[in-house]
């Protein structure tokens, strides 16, 4: 069960670098609009849902990255928590009854139990961040999709360049729910662990 819990948060971190990628997807996408769209000397609405777009991928990107330093923290704590689980069973396999010997066992393994417990609570702490952060990046992407929105509608009303920028925007909408669908896999990862 730890080496799978281990696993798993590295699994989530993984996910969460990809959420950074599709980000940085979004930022390209929005100054090719916005570069496109000033070549054709146009000041159009879709110039500013470029930029509030740009904006909301580096919003993205900045939380997803919080999170994954989130996450590399859970992992340093599951690691120490199986390490010192291992450390607990190698005590109890090797207890020597003699009466010194088995106190200072006992010892250890009440440490080691004690601080596993107050590990335990900290973990749910964590991992509670780890949730608030996603939430943060779940809101974003929810303004992001309006942004995308917001986009299609601009494109329509612009001439020459109307039906490049609306594939932008739905590319941009596409990505957004390539996010969403990670953020939804993540949260039912971590609420395995919140039960």
């Amino acid at each position: 069960m730890k080496k799978n819990k281990l696993m798993d948060f590295v699994g989530l971190n993984e996910m969460t670098k990809q959420i950074v990628l599709l980000a940085g997807n979004i930022e390209l996408m929005s100054m090719n609009a916005l570069l496109t769209n000033k070549d054709s000397n146009g000041r159009s609405g879709f110039s500013a849902v470029s930029e509030e777009l740009r904006g909301f991928s580096l919003d993205v990107k900045e939380g997803a990255k919080q999170l994954s330093f989130q996450f590399s923290l859970i992992i340093s704590q599951v690691a120490c928590e199986s390490k010192l689980n291992r450390r607990a069973r190698i005590f109890h396999d090797t207890q020597i009854k003699s009466p010194l010997t088995e106190n200072y066992v006992i010892t250890a393994q009440n440490k080691i139990h004690d601080f596993l417990e107050s590990s335990y609570c900290n973990f749910i702490d964590e991992l509670n961040k780890a949730l608030r952060l996603l939430q943060k990046i779940e809101h974003y992407c929810i303004v992001g999709n309006g942004l995308s929105m917001a986009g299609k509608i601009e494109a329509t009303y612009l001439n020459k360049l109307s039906e490049m920028l609306y594939d932008i925007s739905r590319n941009v909408g596409n990505v957004i729910l390539e996010i969403f669908t990670i953020i939804k896999e993540m949260k039912e990862r971590i609420g395995r662990y919140l039960i």
